[in-house]
């Protein structure tokens, strides 16, 4: 292999060992050429238009993720699995990421390697603590997008869990008038009913009949296996 490319290959090596590379992001007047030709000859991944993979050995998707050096948040259940210790395992990862191009190359490079991986672009300022070399949303956040995509267990256990850390009525201050999706209950309301069932005491009744029993039924599972534990 020509030595130019052999010098461009041992930098992306040691500088994005097991990372997603896009061209625009590498400090070379030729990058896309040398790119095209590493891929060509094996060297590299050709992820998706304008993206490579630089190999590396990599065992898990966790492991990917730690290792990739493109800014993303694990974020909604992926986070709230964090923070309620895997309640509830899920094989989808969800993270939050603020460049389209990047979003939609790491969809395809984690499908290729029978990983599920939904990456979510947004321009939002997002909020995350730095656990294990990843960044995970912070538990507030995760609990509130849970409940807005009606994943009320995953929510529930992550308060259950921190129930001695978590502010609860800062949190229902701050969402005090979003609502649930599709529906006209409040999420302050929501948490607050929870909470109140979780530590046993009694809260003002929801009156969406659905939406109560489907936070009855998601607390009845955190409470219980909580109790049995």
């Amino acid at each position: 292999m020509e030595q130019y490319l052999t010098d461009f290959n041992s930098r992306l090596r040691t500088n994005w060992p097991g990372s997603l590379v896009k061209v625009d992001g590498i400090n070379e007047p030729h990058a896309k050429e040398y790119l095209n030709k590493l891929a060509k000859k094996g060297k590299i991944e050709r992820a998706s238009w304008g993206w490579y993979w630089v190999p590396a050995r990599i065992r898990s998707v966790q492991e990917f993720l730690r290792r990739d050096r493109n800014f993303k948040v694990l974020a909604n259940q992926t986070a709230a699995s964090y923070w309620n210790h895997d309640f509830v395992h899920r094989d989808v990862y969800v993270v939050k990421v603020n460049d389209r191009s990047y979003a939609k190359a790491l969809e395809i490079f984690a499908s290729g390697k029978g990983w599920r991986i939904q990456a979510i672009y947004t321009d939002e300022q997002l909020k995350y603590v730095s656990i294990n070399g990843l960044h995970i949303e912070n538990m507030e956040q995760a609990i509130v997008n849970c409940l807005k995509s009606y994943a009320f267990v995953d929510a529930f256990a992550a308060m259950n869990v921190n129930r001695d850390r978590i502010k609860i009525g800062e949190v229902e201050r701050r969402y005090y008038w979003e609502r649930l999706p599709h529906s006209d209950v409040r999420i302050r309301s929501i948490l607050a009913y929870a909470w109140a069932r979780i530590a046993g005491g009694t809260a003002r009744r929801i009156a969406d009949d659905y939406v109560r029993r489907n936070i009855d039924d998601a607390v009845e599972k955190v409470v219980g296996v909580g109790q049995a534990d």
